[in-house]
Parts: structure tokens; C-alpha cells; sequence
């Protein structure tokens, strides 16, 4: 089985193979679906609340899943959604509630690797809100972000989209926690000390590249950096010549293929960051697109360098053991064939792997 270090990550072709983007079809549906109803209903903040909730369980969760774990996933989906909003417009809390939900990885890291990662986005999110448009957002937020857990968690056995366990030693799911809460705060402070525009993309590159098996995030690192300067090339392009009118179209377009090429796994995580970033460009606006693809690299890249190098430093693979595999690379993906590890032949049979390709 290859390690992370040994699968080449090339651009090759750029659409997704037409049986992951038709899967990625199915499982989208009824998620947006649900996400458009809650936002006519209760407005911004819930529907946001219930597409973090179902991408943390999904991810987070292991294959035959421990009810326990479940409810403790739960849990601590509802307290950093619900925590965020009710820090919204304070910075001090706001790092600490966004601090809190790093913490928060250690438990879930030694259930599976990597899970729950965008754990503290969700409160980051939120606390960078400043209010909602229900009549009562901590109860529209609550309620979404549960009714997301409970969806992801009826989903996970017939859309086959659970992750088994790939359990990360304690000592490094401890260093990894709290070197993340750390990280966090700092992130959290700057972006809403400084009111950056885009302070997101601080946190979710974090999250991203800072995981906590051993080898990742310096490879994700590069990896990031290179697909995003060449998204944003073609982001540029893209809202300086499409019509305002398609824009959003273009946007969810850009985003199915990114999640296509997800399912993939780390073999193709520069095809799924290239896709996502004009997804995430498109749908900022395009008032100002110089500006908008501008600060989306440079803060790609600083915060990239930054958690790779920690990543390197402080997730080192322990003397005389195997390097981290993602047995969801698929070596011949490139290829245009499929081999018999390619993921969709086997969801729900064994993948080791404890990181979803699911990435921002």
C-alpha cells in the first residue's frame, strides 16, 4: 500500500469522471435541498449551521458507528454552532469558543483520523456572523445544526458514507488539539481583530492543511497552494467574462466537481482545490475580482506555509513506523481507469483511510 508521500498529484485531465459527479449528484440533492428550505424558513445562519453539521458527521463519523460517539459528535456540532452565534460580535469570546471547538478534535481524532475537522469553521462561521434573520437565530441555529447530524446520521448507511476507524496514537491526537486550539485562536483574533474580508479562508486552510496524520500537511500544503494560484487564474477569467446573470450556475457547476474529484481522495486533491476555488470565488461576487482572487491566494499560501511547517515540526511520523497511507488514492485514476481500490467500488467495504477528500 503506498503512502501519502509516494502518490503522485497531478493535474492531468480536470473534469471528474462522470460516476463520481453523478454520485456526487445524488448525495448533493437532497443536502441542498434540505439547506434551501431552512434558509426560506429561518434565513442564513440555520441553513449554513445545517450543511456544517452534515459535513462534520459525515466525516467524523466511523464505519458501524458507536452510538455514543455519535451523540458526543452531536453534541459538540450543536455547542460550537450554537457557541459562535452566541459570540457573534465578540472578539474575545469568539476565540475562545472557536479555541474550544479545536480542543474538541482530540476525542474525535481518536476515534478516527481527522474527523470532525471543520469543527471549528462551523463556530468560526457563526461567530463571524453578527446575527441571524430568524426571530429567534440560537433556536433556528440549534435546531439546524441538529437536524443536520440527524440527516448525515440516516444517510451514513445507505449512501454508504461513512468512514471507517483509522484511530490516531494519543500523544499526537493531544499535540495535534492543542496545537490546533492554538492556531485557531491566533486565526480567529487576527481575522476578527483586523475585520478581514475574507478571514474564512484563514480558517478553513487551516483546518485543511493542519491535519493530524503524520506526512499530510506538508504534502496537502503544497498541494493547496499550487491549486489554488491556478483556481484563481481561472477564477479571474471567469468573473471578468461570465454574465452576473449564470454566475451562481457556473459557481454550484465548479463546486460538484470538486466534490467529484474528492471522492478520489489525496491522489487528486489539487483537482479538488481547483475546482473549489472558483466555487468559492463566484459565489463572493464579482465586484471587485482582482481584489476577491488576490486575497484568496495570498492568504492560501501564508496560511498553507504556516501549518505545513507546523505539521512537519510537530506531526512527525514516529521512528520505525509504516508511513500514513490514504487508501482512497487511486493510482490509476490518472489513467482514466479504475482499480479495484477506487473508492466507489468500495464505499462500505474497507477504507482505512480517516480523512475524508471532502475539502474546501
Amino acid at each position: 500500500m503506498r503512502g501519502v508521500r509516494d502518490v503522485p498529484d497531478r493535474f492531468g485531465a480536470v473534469p471528474p469522471p462522470w460516476k463520481q459527479t453523478k454520485s456526487v449528484l445524488v448525495i448533493l440533492a437532497p443536502i441542498l435541498g434540505a439547506a434551501a428550505a431552512v434558509y426560506a424558513v429561518a434565513g442564513t445562519l440555520p441553513a449554513v449551521a445545517l450543511l456544517f453539521a452534515v459535513i462534520v458527521s459525515v466525516t467524523a463519523v466511523p464505519a458501524l458507528p458507536l452510538w455514543p460517539d455519535c451523540v458526543v459528535l452531536a453534541a459538540a456540532t450543536v455547542a460550537a454552532t450554537v457557541g459562535g452565534l452566541l459570540a457573534a460580535g465578540h472578539t474575545g469570546w469568539s476565540v475562545a469558543v472557536v479555541s474550544a471547538a479545536g480542543l474538541c478534535l482530540y476525542v474525535a481524532n481518536r476515534r478516527t483520523a481527522g474527523a470532525a475537522s471543520y469543527l471549528p469553521m462551523a463556530a468560526f462561521v457563526q461567530a463571524g456572523s453578527g446575527g441571524a434573520a430568524s426571530d429567534k437565530p440560537l433556536l433556528a441555529v440549534g435546531l439546524a445544526a441538529a437536524a443536520g447530524v440527524a440527516f448525515a446520521a440516516l444517510m451514513i448507511k445507505p449512501a454508504k458514507l461513512h468512514l471507517p476507524r483509522s484511530p490516531v496514537d494519543r500523544r499526537t491526537a493531544l499535540r495535534h488539539s492543542l496545537l490546533m486550539a492554538a492556531c485557531c485562536a491566533v486565526a480567529t483574533w487576527v481575522s476578527f481583530g483586523f475585520h478581514l474580508i475574507h478571514g474564512m479562508w484563514v480558517m478553513l486552510t487551516l483546518c485543511v492543511v493542519f491535519v493530524p496524520t503524520p506526512g499530510q500537511g506538508p504534502r496537502k500544503a503544497v498541494d493547496r497552494v499550487v491549486a489554488t494560484v491556478a483556481g484563481g487564474v481561472a477564477s479571474f477569467v471567469l468573473l471578468v467574462t461570465v454574465p452576473k446573470q449564470v454566475t451562481l450556475l457556473v459557481a454550484v457547476v465548479c463546486i460538484v466537481f470538486s466534490v467529484a474529484w474528492s471522492l478520489k481522495g489525496l491522489a487528486v486533491y489539487r483537482k479538488t482545490v481547483f475546482w473549489t476555488t472558483p466555487g468559492a470565488l463566484l459565489m463572493g461576487g464579482a465586484a471587485t475580482p482582482g481584489d476577491l482572487v488576490l486575497n484568496r491566494v495570498v492568504i492560501t499560501i501564508v496560511v498553507a506555509a504556516v501549518a505545513g511547517t507546523l505539521a512537519s515540526v510537530f506531526l512527525v511520523q514516529p521512528p520505525g513506523a509504516e508511513p500514513a497511507a490514504d487508501p482512497q488514492a487511486d493510482p490509476e485514476a490518472e489513467s482514466g481507469t479504475e482499480s479495484e481500490s477506487a473508492p466507489l467500488r468500495r464505499m462500505g467495504r474497507s477504507n482505512r483511510t480517516g480523512h475524508s477528500g471532502l475539502t474546501g
